[in-house]
């Protein structure tokens, strides 16, 4: 099959030095070494997107190209990032506690131990997935509350605060958390809060009775070839892993966590910072971001798709990426962050910045 191959690069890219051809080059080579029909790149810097990538298509049927702006990816774990956001905007307005037991927001939990940081962190002691089946649930809850059914009779892994346990059932417990706090419903309380706010239009909850525009096609690759992937249903994990998003939406998110009236530095600095157990042990994980040397990021692996969201801090650069294949792996788009980084890091115009995209 030969994939169609559509480019979506703003001219100032070239300005700054970059080579086009290598740039095209080094994604086609991830997507082909990996048999993504389609994958979107946004990169930006803290006020306009500086280049952004279509390769492949969105859906293999008909044959639809990809688009940066237009294409909705399942971002996985990526979620996970935007609900920290939400929770953060909570904490500002001083409607939310992060440290205060999560029994005050969810009165069933009974461990009092437990609290939202520690939850954000992946330190609640909440289990993770026990296997394929819940990874790509297909039963439907109505509600967030509902869904804690899946996992909340269950014994915590670890006492809060003594183990990195990765768990997106930790954020759903979160997400009903902001739910109390915020007097209205997760999905709702996002739309109002983040998305509409950052001008993430393309930013929903993958709903798989909905009609999306843009919805992109979700595939594995199996015994050489490629495949449908089964449906799912996110309904339980919203928070930690079931929103659709673009590349373009993803850099617009990416940008204002660098300077934004709807975020306080101090919050910042709880996204960003690692936690440590009780130890003092550090986990490399703040609340809903991964923190390495001189960047954070947020990967996502989900059925039918694959992200990584990564966020120079001092560099004020962003890196999107998405993908329409099942690849759950942190590492799944190789080398390519780091080409990207590379490319722009170095080329940025001194000059005083366009207004924004």
């Amino acid at each position: 099959m030969q994939l169609a191959l559509v480019l979506f690069a703003l001219l100032p890219a070239i300005g700054f030095g970059c080579d086009e051809r290598a740039l095209s080059d080094a994604v086609s080579s991830v997507a082909r070494s990996k048999h993504i029909p389609g994958m979107a790149i946004a990169v930006s810097d803290e006020s306009r997107v500086l280049w952004s990538f279509g390769y492949g298509v969105a859906n293999l049927e008909d044959n639809v190209p990809v688009s940066p702006e237009h294409t909705r990816f399942r971002i996985g774990s990526t979620s996970k990032a935007l609900t920290a956001f939400g929770l953060m905007r909570l904490v500002d307005r001083g409607q939310f506690d992060i440290d205060a037991p999560i029994k005050q927001y969810v009165p069933s939990v009974t461990d009092l131990g437990i609290t939202a940081r520690l939850l954000g962190g992946h330190l609640a002691g909440i289990r993770g997935y026990r296997d394929i089946s819940e990874l790509g649930s297909t039963t439907h809850y109505p509600s967030v509350t509902a869904s804690l059914s899946v996992f909340m009779q269950d014994p915590l892994v670890a006492p809060p605060g003594e183990q990195f346990v990765y768990s997106s059932y930790g954020f759903t417990l979160l997400s009903a958390a902001i739910e109390t706090a915020a007097k209205e419903d997760f999905l709702t309380y996002m739309s109002k809060e983040v998305f509409t706010p950052l001008h993430m239009s393309s930013t929903v909850p993958d709903e798989p009775t909905a009609i999306v525009s843009g919805r992109t096609g979700f595939y594995y690759f199996d015994a050489g070839e490629l495949k449908n992937g089964p449906p799912i249903d996110s309904s339980y994990k919203w928070a930690g892993a079931g929103f659709l998003s673009t590349a373009l939406d993803l850099a617009r998110f990416g940008r204002a966590n660098f300077d934004t009236p709807l975020l306080s530095e101090r919050s910042r600095q709880i996204l960003w910072r690692s936690q440590r157990t009780k130890a003092g042990v550090a986990t490399n994980y703040g609340v809903g971001w991964f923190i390495h040397d001189g960047y954070v990021e947020h990967p996502g692996g989900i059925v039918g798709g694959s992200a990584l969201l990564r966020i120079y801090p001092q560099e004020k650069l962003v890196i999107a990426i998405l993908g329409n294949l099942s690849i759950v792996a942190d590492d799944w788009a190789g080398d390519l962050p780091d080409k990207l980084h590379s490319c722009f890091s170095i080329r940025r115009s001194p000059a005083t910045p366009p207004s924004p995209t």
